[in-house]
Order: C-alpha cells, then sequence, then structure tokens
C-alpha cells in the first residue's frame, strides 16, 4: 500500500488552481492577439489580464495597437513617363491594393505642367469612381495642391485588399508630362 503524505489535498488544490490559471492565462493571451479594436468591457479594445499576484489590469489588444500606431499606406501610381505627353482616357494606370486602409488624401503631380487648360484626373475603386470632386491641377502649375486648384473629394475611403485602383485622365490639359497620382491613408482599424 501507498502512503499517501498528509499534505496531498493541498498539493492537488494547488496543482488544480496552477492548471485553471494557466488556462485562463491561455484564454487571455488568445484575446490580446484577435480580440477587436473596439471590443472589450469597454469597448475601447483593452482586454482584462490576470497578473501573477492575482491582480487583474487592462491591456489593449493587438488590433488596438495597430490602431494607435495608424501605419499610413500609399499608393503611387505613374500614368506616364517623366517626359511623355499625357493623353486622355479611361484606365491609364491601375494598381492593387496590398493592405486594407482608410483613405485620407488623394493628389497628382506632372514632370511638366500644362501650357493651357488645366488636368482632371479621377479614380476608380473597381470600377466605381471615389471622387465626386476630381483632382484638378491648374495650368501652369506641377501639383494638384498648388495655385488654388479645388481639392478632391473623396466619397468612398474604406479601401480593401485586392481593391484596383484606376486613374482616368478626364482632361490632358496641353503639353503636360509625367503624371502620378498618389493615394494615401492608414491602416484600416
Amino acid at each position: 500500500m501507498v502512503d499517501i503524505p498528509a499534505d496531498f489535498p493541498a498539493m492537488v488544490t494547488a496543482l488544480n488552481q496552477a492548471v485553471a490559471d494557466w488556462r485562463t492565462s491561455v484564454t487571455q493571451f488568445r484575446t490580446l492577439m484577435t480580440g477587436s479594436a473596439t471590443g472589450g468591457p469597454g469597448g475601447d479594445g483593452y482586454y482584462p489580464v490576470t497578473l501573477d499576484d492575482g491582480s487583474t489590469v487592462n491591456m489593449p489588444c493587438l488590433a488596438r495597437i495597430n490602431a494607435e500606431t495608424q501605419v499610413g499606406q500609399a499608393i503611387c501610381m505613374a500614368v506616364v513617363g517623366d517626359y511623355e505627353v499625357l493623353s486622355y482616357g479611361a484606365s491609364q494606370a491601375f494598381a492593387r491594393s496590398h493592405v486594407a486602409f482608410d483613405l485620407l488624401a488623394v493628389r497628382a503631380s506632372l514632370s511638366a505642367a500644362s501650357t493651357a487648360g488645366q488636368v482632371v484626373i479621377d479614380i476608380r475603386k473597381n470600377g466605381v469612381s471615389i471622387l465626386s470632386t476630381k483632382i484638378t491641377i491648374l495650368p501652369g502649375f506641377r501639383s494638384s495642391l498648388q495655385g488654388g486648384a479645388t481639392q478632391p473629394v473623396i466619397i468612398d475611403t474604406a479601401i480593401a485588399v485586392d481593391d484596383e485602383l484606376t486613374v482616368d485622365v478626364l482632361t490632358e490639359g496641353t503639353a503636360a508630362k509625367g503624371l502620378k497620382v498618389m493615394a494615401v491613408g492608414v491602416n484600416a482599424l
């Protein structure tokens, strides 16, 4: 017959508690890795974590940390080479998004300004325009940010992974060269 130590029930209780604590830690770790940036008890992306001393603190989940860092994204499309004259037409350039992001701004630039007439550009996502007011570069200027040009208005800011962005040249101006179009944003939550 095996002698059972007097403290055996206490050892079993301690072992059961250690296993329960381990399971809680694994569950809490999983939640920190997979939780939503707007989830958790307070709806703020912070979730409870139990420390070694038994106290509980709220920690941000990975999605919340990503949201707080707001990693910038940019897609730049060369419509024509720097020395090529711009021409009118749909789908002059395209790019696919490699990440999901929220679009904050769009702009365009030229290597040589139009000598007469403005350059007007549209951007389409999967075939549908994302701009209610198009990108405009005024004659004599090389950037859509110069000369008091009316700034574009974005009506669809959500860019998903693998969305196709295309550039349409609606008005090419005269002798404008080297059009580049940029879409700028931050990682989606």
